[in-house]
Order: C-alpha cells, then structure tokens, then sequence
C-alpha cells in the first residue's frame, strides 16, 4: 500500500491491474494462471496477459538447438555439452589454482606446443583453422602469411628462443579463464556468449585439457573431464572406407570437428539474430528513465519486423555474412545423404530443423501474441506513423466505412529507432504499408477469422476513453508527426494527456 501511496492512489481500491506477464509454461505458466485470473476478476476483460520475452527468446534458441544437435548433458555429444565441459574444467580448475597460477599453467603448455611438434602436429590435424588462429597470434602473422606446416617448428623455436615476453602476452584474449559460468540453456546470455569464446580460444583450450589429463589422477574429477571434452572435440566427421583407407583423412585437416561446426552455426545464428533481439529485450524505454525489460510500446513493432528477419533468415541465411564461417566448414565436408555421418548431410538437415522449429516456438510465444487486439492497441505509443495508421483504421470502422478485406493501409518508408544499436542510429527501415498489413492480417495465407478486431480494440480503455484527442491525432502528419516532440504537433493540439496515457498504461508492461 505504500508503494501505491507514493505513486498517488490513497488506497488499493484506486489500482487496476492493466497487465499481466509470466512465463509461458509450467504451473504458473500464462496458458494456465490467465482464465484463473480473469475468472476471479484480477483481470478485467481489457486487461494485457503475455509471456514473458526473456523466456520466449531463449526458448526459441533452446527448443531449435534441441531440435538440431540434441540436448547437454552426460553422455551427450554436441557444442553444449562440450562448452559445459569446458566451462567447467576452467572454472574448477581456476579455483584449485588461481588465477595467477592458471595464468603459469598456460604458459608452461603454450610452450609445450611451440617446442613439440609432435602435439603440433595433432592439434593442426585435429583442427586447422583454430591451430592457424593460435599460431597466428603467437608469431604475430596474418593467418594466410603462416609459414609452412613443415617449416611451422622452426619458427616457433626461434620465436621462443627470442622472445623478451611472457607467450601469453601474445594472445588476444583471456577471456576463457575469466568470469566463468555454467553453460546452460536456464542460465540466460550463456551459451550465446560462451560458445563463442570457447570457438574463439579452442586450440589453446585443448592443449590444456590434454595437460589436465595428463597432470591428475584417473579418479579425479577434473580427469573425468578433460577426457569427456577432447571427446568431444575429437569426434570426427565419417567417410567412405575407402577414403579413409587410403589416408585421405589424415591428409584432410580442413574436415573441422563437428562440435566445432555446430559451434560455428551457433554463432552464427547469435550474431545474426538472437543477441540483438534478446539485448533489446533486456534494455529499457528511452522515453522513461530506470525502465528495463519495460518496452511494450515499442514490442509491437519489434516482434513485427523480427518476423520478417526470421522468415528473410530461415530461406537466406548460406549467403549472409555471419554463417559465412559455417557455410566455409559444411561445403568442405563430403554430402553422404545420411545425416549419421556429421558431414554436409547432417548439418544442411540440422539447420532445417533449427529454423523450422525456431520458427514454431516464436509463433507460439511471440508473434501471434503480439499480433493481438489487447496488443496492438500499444501501438498508439509506438513509432507515430504505426500509430497513426492504426488510428485511422479503427476511425474508418468506428464511422461505418470499414471494408476490412480491401482496405489498404497508407505507403512510405519509414525508419523505427529505439531497437538496439544493431540498427544503427537512423533505426530499422520498413515499409509502411507492409508492417500494417501484416500486424492486422498477420503473414500472407491468414485467415480472415485471425485478423485483428478493430470493434474489441475500439472498446479498449486506451482508445474509448481518449477516442476524441486520438482521432485529432489521426489527422497529423503521417511521416513527420511524433508523439514525443511536441514540434511536430499541428497548431492548437496538446497530446500530453496521451503521453501520460501511454506512460501509465502502456510503458509499465512486461
């Protein structure tokens, strides 16, 4: 009740609960707490209920990894379950130690591999391109300036015998032995983040998992796992026999593990989508001060032209840039038809069922959601030319003229700012027309019965109680008008009441 004093209601008979956001699933999961709470009038009958983001994105990324490389833990073999490995022999590892002394450890077997080259040999074999990378930074080269493979031990001796800095000193991050967390999927931002590291370190975090191996006992836990993960590392695409029979394989360092691979996907996929659209859901309104994870002004918009980054992602994604890496390993690999043998096969049918099935659970916990009546009424305190279609839509039916199937919302290109630096300053560009018709249609083929009701968003508080100032604002200037600047108002108008509007009702969701 204090709390509600302070926001100026005397009493909590004043408070109305406008919005109701939880997580999907479980026993306290929208699905089934929603008709609860409407039943028992927590809820009246115009009052929000959605999913919670942070769980609908990472589902999303979970369920499509589950679908394409099969879930972590014991006896798993996949990226996730060798990040965990990973994450958790270093950070075990480090605590046995320090951090000063891990730091002694990886000098001893960076030097280890410079003057061995015998293990150079194995690493190179085991994985090419992470061996070009760490050569590259201890002999301070551009990969395609490398020496020879048969030339490789002499540089690296003469390097040692004239270096006057520790080898770490030489490379580019430390970041694997720094900050460690368990990656899991129920543990936010740490797969995206992890793997990329452990891709990014992967030559170095080999070595040491065989000097771990090497340096404990067979019944020590950190043993156990420094063999689960060269396991996993060393698992190896499968080939005709008569391939392999003929040495081919041992000639073929450029065949890149398949965990490393998949890695490479996941990366991928993080760089194009997931982390631009997870950091917007974790940022706050600029509008409003202190307001993360509160952006349902702006969510409608996002989840629209995130749809279509999905479906342009799902049929283009072997051109653009971030699966670039990807692309390069998979057609590298021979095709079998067979997805059991880790080759192209196995990784064009695994990318398939990621988007397939990223696309299904996005449906579920974003995209129709976001598309309902009690959502697009946010659109008001959105982008102002969204807004001020909407507004002459539901102005078009409130005065009888609403033919809805051929109605045709206004052109222009338009750019929506406030969505993450992704988008640089001047915003996502989008057509007009096109994000209208898709967030009262939905996407081509949907029936006319799951189209937007513009009766039920009439009758939403937001716009009856204000129906007379916003058909004001349906006149304004279609690409010029902005809510947020009064500059932009045309003479005489005052918009402040659906600022404050907006600000109460709209602003304080999720």
């Amino acid at each position: 009740l204090k709390t509600l004093e302070i926001a100026g209601l005397k009493d909590a008979d004043e408070a109305e609960t406008c919005h109701f956001a939880t997580d999907n699933g479980g026993g306290a999961g929208l699905k089934n707490i929603e008709p609860r709470l409407r039943e028992n009038k927590v809820l009246g009958p115009t009052a929000g209920a959605d999913n919670c983001q942070y769980h609908g994105h990472n589902k999303g990324y979970e369920n499509a990894s589950i679908a394409a490389f099969g879930p972590n833990g014991l006896g798993k073999a996949n990226i996730f379950q060798a990040a965990y490995q990973y994450s958790y022999m270093v950070k075990h590892l480090k605590e046995d130690v320090g951090l000063e002394t891990l730091a002694e450890i990886r000098e001893i077997v960076l030097k280890d591999l410079c003057t061995n080259t015998e293990l150079q040999n194995e690493v190179f074999e085991q994985n090419s391109e992470a061996f070009k990378s760490l050569m590259s930074q201890l002999l301070n080269l551009d990969v395609d300036k490398l020496p020879e493979p048969n030339e490789m031990a002499g540089c690296l001796d003469e390097m040692i015998q004239s270096a006057s800095e520790p080898l770490l000193s030489k490379i580019e991050s430390d970041n694997y032995t720094k900050n460690i967390t368990d990656m899991t999927f129920s543990r936010w931002r740490t797969t995206n983040q992890g793997i990329k590291v452990f891709l990014d370190n992967w030559a170095e975090i080999y070595i040491l998992a065989i000097a771990v191996k090497k340096a404990t006992k067979a019944s020590h836990t950190l043993h156990k796992v420094a063999c689960d993960l060269l396991g996993l590392m060393n698992i190896r695409v499968k080939v005709e026999e008569s391939e392999e029979a003929s040495g081919e394989v041992r000639d073929r360092p450029d065949y890149y593990p398949p965990v490393y691979i998949e890695g490479l996907f996941i990366v991928g996929f993080c760089e194009r989508f997931f982390n631009r659209h997870f950091d917007f859901v974790a940022a706050g309104d600029p509008q409003f001060a202190n307001s993360f994870g509160h952006h349902m002004r702006l969510y409608i918009e996002h989840a629209a032209f995130m749809h279509d980054e999905l479906t342009a992602m799902t049929e283009g994604y072997e051109s653009m840039e971030e699966f670039e890496p990807f692309m390069k390993a998979i057609n590298k690999l021979p095709e079998s038809g067979e997805i059991f043998n880790a080759d192209k096969t196995f990784f064009k049918t695994a990318a398939d069922k990621f988007f397939s099935t990223l696309k299904k659970t996005l449906d579920e916990h974003t995209f129709k959601r976001f598309r309902s009546d009690s959502s697009l009424v946010n659109l008001v305190g959105g982008n102002s030319s969204l807004a001020i279609q909407l507004l002459r839509w539901l102005r078009c039916y409130d005065d009888g003229e609403l033919d809805m199937a051929n109605y045709e919302f206004e052109d222009a290109t338009i750019y929506l700012k406030h969505h993450g630096d992704a988008y640089g300053t001047d915003g996502v560009k989008v057509s007009l027309r096109k994000m209208m018709n898709y967030l009262i249609k939905g996407p081509g083929g949907t029936d006319a019965e799951h189209w937007a009701d513009p009766k039920k968003i009439i009758e939403h508080p937001i716009i009856a109680e204000n129906k007379d100032l916003l058909w004001k604002m349906a006149e304004e200037n279609k690409t010029k008008f902005d809510l947020w600047d009064p500059s932009t108002w045309s003479n005489g108008s005052d918009y402040a009441s659906i600022q404050d509007v907006v600000h109460k009702r709209i602003s304080i969701q999720f």
